[in-house]
């Protein structure tokens, strides 16, 4: 009963200041963050965690398309 009790009065300032609660963007991450940005567009738990993972897999995605189209065009990969 503490432990809810302890819970229950930083839950009742989250609902009282309206606050914005949000899930990390990482599909691989479960935590849920409070988004104090200034237009509440926060999209990761942590931007040097999280968010660096998803930049970097962003990056290799597109630096990979970017090589696949570049040998794709290549007079020899034709011949």
């Amino acid at each position: 009963d503490a432990f809810i009790a302890d819970l229950l009065l930083p839950l009742a300032e989250l609902v009282r200041s309206r606050q914005r609660l949000a899930m990390c963007g990482n599909d691989a991450c479960r935590l849920v963050f409070l988004d104090d940005s200034k237009n509440h567009t926060r999209r990761w738990c942590d931007g040097a965690g999280c968010g660096n993972r998803a930049r970097l897999d962003r990056y290799r995605s597109r630096r990979s398309a970017g090589e696949l189209t570049r040998r794709a065009s290549s007079p020899a990969a034709a011949g």
